[in-house]
């Protein structure tokens, strides 16, 4: 390894030492932040106005990130004028690496801003001298020695095998000839949201925050979402922002590592489970020699945590291996935690847990979550859909990526196309964006498909196109090369596997819906349509079979084993094994939907993550002459059936009308309005069920009865403020001119509710921003100003005020700066 790689050789058995010119620019990360933008601005002939316009954000924020003088531009900031300037790869990493290290904590302030989590009062909550005094601001020895250690070789390895893998992206391209660009290109910042969580108890937290802004904090989570959602996405970008950050020889913060759910399964130790799941997951990518189980049972860096990201809990189907899952997990953290108490109570010095967890799921059945104690001490948080201006900017990046003429035309084009389908909400998750956009950009003339089942069909239909495409280099080409010496009969056998390949593979999928264990290899070589001729060898044919199965698009290569991309193209595929014929599809549909009333009313809690599998189901049932209408009706009537219906609708399932509105007529007539509870408790949790059977109506199609309910709980005094605010959040979504007096009136605070600046009322004023009142910027420009306020909200009110363009961003910044 040489000096431009960061690193200094190092004989067998030595550390390896990441060298000052990485761990430490000879330059400030802030210079070198504005010469890489303006040097991309010199190369695209634009000046600061046409560079504003292209970013679509205010002259005043392409000023403050140009001005080395001025606060670190926002990440939002930062990703936006990388997609104007055309920065990807290598060097987008090179640009958010420059910003993070720009807005850290330095010898002489804070140059982003002030710390993260400031106290108000200018306390230092470590226990150390107030954070404005020139001892707090100095870095600590043990910060310094961090920042110098020794890389020990598994470490080099491990960060190396990281970054090469890092801008794979999770979802596969269907467009023939073009690859799917790197994840960094067309990642877009999510926000999520404080969730209840499983077990009745609430996270920390509250309030609306950035999602990427949790993964790098120094805390457990819970990261819940539906399918496709972002969870992995999420996940992936954190582990390489870490990566990143630890490879330029950052050591302020813990170090990530992602792991496969099903690979802490078995009964191992924690740390063989990473050190398995890890070597596997990076085999691929130049991780020669296997990480031991001794490299995860150390901290990354003296004082410095494991940060195990746990992606794919809900893909196992087993819900006693979810459990155990869970419970390992639950173990160490509470063990973690004890331990921690105990220092306490000796008062010996506090230090950080080996390992911290973030686990990302679908949402789980009732009680799951409990056994893992992931409790008060835990932040469960939702992730929030793509905004319609997110949505726009989403599908201009991949349009770009995707070599598109005037992509910023097609996406507009592309937002039109939507609206005159059922997914137009879908569209707003990540998984459906993506697939929705290569679908247009694959024939833009052509009209997008209605629901889900028809997208998923028409996304699956254009990966086989491809690789029927693939001329020279595909499977067909490359079958006849290395099968042609063993004689024509072998050839035939190779062609007719390849034309059953596409059955072969839903019917593995349906295979490993129900609970097979066996690879997708093993279930089709066992096949009768991939039987081996017997003039080629075993070695010849397996090789064949898995590269046929890897050039599908479908699968990719994990632990020795070929996966199915993403848990709903199994479902969807297994649905299309389970209903190839009727009679296959009246069986499917008796097995799923048998005494359906007493079905759901009995176990619809422990069969949720059945949801997106029944969804196909139902739709295709539907296109194969089934009345699923019938099967419907009764169940809608009940609660839970009625909910259910919600569901099906939020994931994009084709439903009817009149089942809709009986679903809809179900959840408004079991709505209790929590006015009248005297137990400010009780009143609290009702409320929170409100709010829940207010959105169940936003899915149904039900948005008049859904927003004079909300407006109804909005404008309750005695009701949790954060309630409030989400009541009057969904008024605002749904169109409701109401929405804006309420929201003023919340973030200027009501003369009965709570004084304080709580992250509540600044919630309530950026919404308002969102709707372009006017009032909005003022009581920015208060919060941001106002010391009450924690200093992370002060620089985001401040940030929001700069994106929106308002003349008092610039000063407000570098006031939060100077502090």
């Amino acid at each position: 390894m040489d000096e431009a790689e960061g690193a200094v050789s190092a004989g067998e058995g030595e550390a390896v030492v990441i060298g000052p010119a990485a761990a430490v620019p000879s330059e400030p990360p802030r210079l070198l932040l504005s010469r890489a933008l303006r040097k991309a601005m010199d190369d695209k002939g634009l000046s600061q106005t046409a560079l504003a316009k292209a970013a679509k954000i205010s002259q005043a924020a392409v000023s403050n990130a140009l001005n080395v003088r001025r606060s670190t531009p926002s990440t939002e900031t930062v990703s936006a004028l990388a997609t104007a300037l055309g920065i990807t790869g290598a060097d987008l990493v090179a640009l958010r690496h420059y910003r993070a290290r720009a807005a850290e904590p330095t010898a002489s302030g804070p140059p982003g801003g002030p710390a993260a989590d400031a106290d108000p009062e200018g306390k230092d909550h470590s226990g150390s001298a107030a954070s404005g005094s020139r001892a707090a601001a100095a870095p600590s020895h043990h910060a310094a020695h961090r920042a110098h250690q020794p890389c020990s070789l598994d470490l080099r390895r491990y960060l190396d095998a990281v970054i090469r893998s890092s801008d794979v992206h999770p979802y596969p391209g269907v467009l023939p000839g073009v690859d799917p660009p790197p994840l960094s290109v067309v990642y877009l910042r999510q926000r999520a949201r404080a969730q209840m969580l499983a077990d009745g108890a609430t996270g920390v937290g509250a309030g609306l925050m950035d999602a990427d802004t949790v993964l790098g904090g120094d805390s457990s989570c819970l990261i819940l979402a539906g399918p496709g959602a972002g969870k992995s996405s999420l996940l992936r970008t954190g582990l390489t922002t870490s990566v990143s950050h630890w490879n330029a020889g950052g050591r302020e913060r813990g170090l990530a590592v992602l792991v496969k759910a099903a690979d802490l399964v078995d009964q191992v130790t924690l740390p063989e489970a990473i050190a398995r799941s890890v070597t596997a997951e990076l085999s691929d990518h130049g991780m020669l020699q296997a990480l031991l189980p001794e490299f995860f049972r150390t901290h990354p860096a003296p004082g410095l945590s494991w940060q195990v990201l746990v992606d794919g809990l809900d893909e196992i189907a087993d819900a006693g291996s979810r459990r155990r899952v869970l419970t390992m997990i639950g173990k160490v953290h509470r063990q973690q935690q004890e331990d921690l108490k105990e220092r306490k109570r000796k008062n010996l010095p506090a230090v950080q847990p080996l390992y911290q967890f973030v686990v990302a799921t679908r949402p789980l059945p009732r009680g799951e979550i409990a056994g893992a104690s992931f409790r008060q001490d835990v932040l469960a948080l939702q992730l929030e859909p793509f905004a319609p201006a997110d949505l726009r900017r989403f599908a201009a990046g991949w349009f770009d990526a995707l070599k598109l003429p005037l992509p910023e035309r097609a996406a507009d084009s592309f937002v039109e196309a939507l609206d005159r389908t059922e997914l137009a909400e879908q569209a707003r998750t990540p998984l459906m964006a993506t697939m929705l956009c290569q679908v247009y950009a694959a024939d833009p003339g052509r009209r997008l498909p209605i629901g889900r089942i028809g997208l998923y069909e028409r996304f699956i239909d254009l990966l086989y196109e491809r690789q029927h495409a693939a001329g020279n280099s595909g499977a067909r080409f490359q079958a006849k090369a290395a099968l042609r010496r063993y004689g024509e009969e072998a050839v035939r056998r190779a062609e007719h596997t390849l034309d059953r390949l596409p059955d072969m593979i839903t019917q593995a999928a349906a295979d490993l819906r129900k609970g097979s264990p066996a690879p997708v290899l093993g279930l089709l070589a066992n096949h009768p349509d991939a039987a081996r001729p017997s003039q080629v060898p075993h070695k010849e044919w397996e090789a064949f079979l898995d590269q046929s199965l890897r050039r599908s698009g479908l699968l990719t290569p994990r632990a020795g084993r070929l996966v199915f991309l993403h848990q709903t193209l199994l479902e969807y595929l297994a649905v299309r094994h389970d209903t190839r014929d009727r009679v296959a599809c009246r069986r499917a549909v008796r097995s799923a939907f048998g005494s359906p009333l007493l079905w759901w009313l009995g176990h619809h809690r422990a069969f949720r993550d059945e949801y997106s599998f029944l969804g196909f189901l139902m739709e295709a049932a539907e296109d194969k002459g089934f009345d699923t209408a019938r099967a419907l009706r009764p169940m809608a009537k009940s609660i839970p059936g009625a909910r259910f219906m919600a569901e099906q609708a939020a994931l994009g399932t084709q439903i009817s009308g009149e089942v809709l509105r009986i679903a809809a007529d179900t959840i408004a007539d079991a709505v209790i309005d929590p006015r009248p509870i005297e137990s400010p408790l009780d009143r609290d949790l009702a409320a929170e069920e409100y709010l829940v059977n207010i959105a169940f109506l936003v899915d149904l199609g039900d948005g008049y009865r859904a927003a004079d309910l909300a407006a109804t709980l909005a404008d309750e005094g005695s009701v949790f403020p954060g309630y409030r605010v989400d009541a009057a959040c969904v008024m605002a979504d749904l169109g409701d001119v109401r929405a804006p007096d309420i929201l003023f009136a919340l973030a200027r605070g009501y003369p009965d509710g709570p004084a304080r600046i709580s992250t509540f009322r600044l919630d309530a004023a950026v919404k308002l921003l969102d709707l372009g009142d006017t009032r909005a910027a003022d009581l920015l420009a208060a919060f941001a100003a106002n010391r009450r306020v924690r200093a992370r909200d002060r620089r985001h009110c401040a940030q929001r005020l700069a994106a929106s363009g308002d003349d008092r961003a610039a000063g407000l910044l570098d006031a939060l700066a100077a502090e």
